[in-house]
């Protein structure tokens, strides 16, 4: 994980993270900048509270 973008945490407790990072430095900054990861670790946090309207 070297350039998180975007972090969530769904209704059961899984914060999924998406990992905008390739291995390949000419890549990064030319012709495509944009990462394929999505990490998903299950269960990690609480599940975030209702919102009561």
């Amino acid at each position: 994980m070297q350039r998180t973008t975007k972090t969530v945490i769904d209704s059961a407790g899984n914060f999924w993270a998406v990992n905008n990072w390739k291995n390949e430095s000419g890549i990064d900054n030319t012709t495509n900048p944009g990462g394929d990861g999505v990490v998903i670790f299950v269960g990690l946090a609480a599940p975030p509270l209702a919102k009561v309207s």
